[in-house]
């Protein structure tokens, strides 16, 4: 097998691990996007809403409970979109798509590796747990994000060669 042979080999086996990734992310994101909006509604209308009919007042857990799960629904709804990009990106060959999620995984990535240092200076063996997990998830995202960079690039390349193609060799599709 000659390395073009394999290059290209491996061109196809990224493209195709990439597309697999993208329908499970945007399966999985979209679960935790509907959990999180049933949540928020859930601790709108039966915690905050209830309890001040029948007691006029909040309880602050139902008012924490509220702030968590909004916070985790616009985090979760950003998350979402960036998971249509990569979808989009991957069906349709656009490489800045593609590009735009890689850049999102890669701050993903630098804010979770900060929140485990943080979590680190708590000393407890539950965060000590916490903290290697986000490490061990962190390095396997990575490759994730290494084979969506191989992509990227393998349809950045190709965009390329189409662009500097003699416009009567372009096929329109």
């Amino acid at each position: 097998m000659t390395s073009n042979e394999t290059n290209s080999t491996s061109s196809c086996t990224a493209e195709f691990g990439t597309k697999i990734f993208a329908y499970f992310n945007l399966v999985l994101v979209s679960v935790s996007t509907l959990t999180s909006l049933v949540a928020f509604v859930y601790f709108m209308i039966a915690g905050v809403f209830l309890s001040l009919v029948h007691t006029h007042q909040v309880d602050p857990v139902l008012i924490i409970g509220t702030i968590i799960s909004f916070v985790s629904l616009f985090i979760l709804a950003k998350g979402l979109i960036f998971a249509i990009l990569l979808v989009c990106g991957v069906r349709k060959q656009k490489p800045q798509y593609i590009k735009a999620y890689y850049v999102y995984g890669i701050i993903v990535v630098v804010l979770s590796l900060f929140s485990a240092i943080s979590i680190l200076a708590t000393t407890s063996e539950i965060g000590l747990i916490i903290c290697v997990s986000i490490f061990v998830v962190c390095v396997l995202y990575s490759f994730i994000l290494a084979m969506i960079r191989k992509t990227y690039r393998n349809y950045e390349t190709l965009q390329n060669q189409y662009q500097h193609m003699p416009n009567n060799e372009k096929v329109l599709f």
